[in-house]
């Protein structure tokens, strides 16, 4: 009897120590996945703040590599508007070189516009196209000085009945194509055309043109004289 109590009570110790054994293995196993989850959120958390750092790095970059590149774009603008400055700066410099063709060139275009406004008239001499003396005047200065310009219209036309007509007499004095010149520079960049003509009209004179550069870097006639050799 007492042999039977005695391993009874063996077999109950053994059942509660493998009870308590099966606790403890739970226990255990418990608590090793906490610390895994736990390490586990740790990790993701530190994957969380590793991306956000690269993100705010490369936001970081690229706001740089913006700004350089705007600043980039500032300084090529900046110096784009130099270079117009520059540009505009040289614009009182000839757009075309002079020679003697272009002197040539030059006073054909000036007899040139002084033929189309007589050419253009009424019956009457009234001309068609200009009304007044300051808008003939504009027309004539693309190709010669205020100066000039004005000597032509207080010379050649005249106002009447509220119209600007021409004068009934020969018109000004035109290079002759068929007779030699002298092309020779002045002082200041100007350059002067001399050409020595004999005719019923004007009898023997000496005319020199003087041409000259405008503000907008084209060749003019600033003035002609003329000298008899008689």
């Amino acid at each position: 009897m007492k042999k039977i109590l005695t391993t009874s009570l063996a077999g109950l110790l053994a059942l509660g120590g493998c009870a308590l054994g099966s606790d403890d293995s739970s226990n255990t196993s418990a608590a090793q996945d906490n610390d895994q989850k736990e390490k586990t959120q740790q990790e993701e958390e530190k994957q969380n703040n590793n991306s956000t750092e690269y993100k705010d790095n490369t936001k970081g970059k690229d706001k740089k590599d913006s700004d350089k590149y705007n600043d980039s774009n500032e300084s090529d603008n900046s110096d784009e508007n130099n270079q117009n400055s520059e540009k505009d700066s040289s614009d009182t410099e000839a757009k075309y070189p002079m020679n003697k063709d272009r002197a040539k060139t030059e006073l054909e275009e000036y007899e040139e516009a002084f033929k189309k406004v007589i050419n253009y008239t009424k019956d009457n001499g009234e001309l068609k196209e200009y009304k007044t003396k300051d808008k003939l005047k504009d027309y004539f200065m693309h190709f010669m000085s205020a100066e000039q310009a004005d000597e032509w219209i207080n010379t050649y036309f005249v106002m009447k009945d509220d119209a600007l007509h021409v004068k009934a007499m020969d018109g000004p004095k035109f290079l002759n194509s068929d007779q030699p010149i002298e092309f020779k520079q002045g002082s200041n960049g100007n350059y002067k055309v001399v050409q020595e003509t004999d005719n019923e009209l004007y009898g023997h004179i000496k005319t020199t043109y003087m041409l000259t550069i405008n503000d907008g870097g084209y060749w003019i006639i600033q003035d002609v004289t003329s000298e008899s050799l008689e």
